[in-house]
């Protein structure tokens, strides 16, 4: 298909593999064994990008017992790449760094598989996290990394609906936490871990947690009955006044909630790509959809529409989320 996506936006015209990531199953719960764990990468993609640090812990009984932190070097496998500017100086990890510290990829994503073995993972928008290392043990070993897993970007919203971003450093500091992030693997795992429990207390405390659960029913909306009670909008964000369509299965959050989020940021959330829309978000679960030439009949329309000029990006979920944050 002549799409591809760069830094997470697919331009026309361009080449795009399609990849089905057969993942696990996005689980509502909140268990006292599991494993938490987070990456730094070079970017947003997966498939242009590289992982740079692993940070993970395992969470017996609701207490840490055991720590994985990981500096991975790519370059050897990558070739000629460096870490961008501003990833430096977001995590503080230079070239230098990980040329003289790392591990090669596949012996890292090695020690990661078998230090998470079967358990259920835990991350916040983790789902971007899963992409990267799903693609790099397919790459590698050729299997699939099909562990259930739980978002607390997801927990987060529910849980904090009033809060108008759901950033790391937002719900931190809304919690009362130390608002100052580092960007590092092992300590965005802590501050995750301290965030899934206070949501943990704070539902169990307020409601029944299986009541919490069926809150996020998947049951979707027509676009035209989604409606918002916010009156004060941020004409600078980059949604506001923009139609918005999706296609394909989404990870990170329910195309309902989708839909609200872009409504309540004064954008018009709609069913079908149009001669209106602006922006078409692509769901991270595949790049494929089991259809004919592997695309959506939304993808097809945004190619012709796009084609004839029409001023529509297309998304990544990834992306998406990262803007709807920022």
């Amino acid at each position: 298909m002549n799409i591809s996506i760069s830094s997470g936006s697919i331009k026309f015209g361009e080449d795009l593999n399609h990849t089905v990531r057969k993942k696990g199953k996005s689980k509502i719960d909140f268990p006292s064994d599991y494993i938490i764990f987070d990456l730094e990468t070079t970017g947003l993609d997966p498939r242009f990008d590289s992982i740079i640090e692993i940070g993970a812990a395992k969470v017996v009984n609701d207490d840490i017992c055991e720590e994985l932190s990981i500096l991975v070097n790519p370059f050897e496998e990558a070739g000629d790449i460096f870490i961008p500017t501003f990833i430096t100086e977001l995590t503080g990890i230079t070239s230098k760094d990980i040329m003289a510290k790392g591990v090669a990829t596949n012996e890292a994503i090695e020690k990661f598989i078998d230090f998470v073995k079967d358990d259920i993972v835990i991350g916040y928008n983790v789902n971007f996290d899963i992409n990267f290392i799903y693609d790099n043990y397919n790459r590698i070993l050729d299997k699939h990394f099909n562990n259930d897993y739980i978002d607390v970007m997801r927990l987060a919203r529910k849980a904090l609906p009033n809060l108008k971003r759901h950033r790391l450093k937002d719900v931190k500091r809304h919690l009362g936490f130390d608002e100052h992030q580092e960007h590092r693997a092992a300590s965005d795992v802590l501050d995750t871990k301290r965030i899934f429990d206070a949501i943990k207390k704070e539902v169990s405390l307020n409601q029944d947690i299986e009541l919490f659960k069926k809150t996020f029913s998947k049951q979707s909306l027509k676009a035209k009955d989604i409606l918002t009670k916010e009156t004060d909008f941020d004409q600078s964000n980059p949604f506001y006044g923009s139609h918005v369509c999706f296609t394909g299965k989404m990870d990170s959050i329910v195309r309902r909630e989708a839909m609200q989020l872009i409504c309540d940021l004064g954008g018009i959330p709609e069913d079908r790509v149009t001669m209106q829309t602006n922006y078409l978000v692509l769901g991270d679960t595949s790049y494929s959809v089991n259809v004919k030439d592997g695309v959506t009949g939304k993808m097809k329309k945004a190619q012709q529409l796009i084609g004839k000029g029409q001023e529509l990006e297309i998304l990544s979920e990834s992306v998406f989320i990262d803007m709807l944050e920022n």
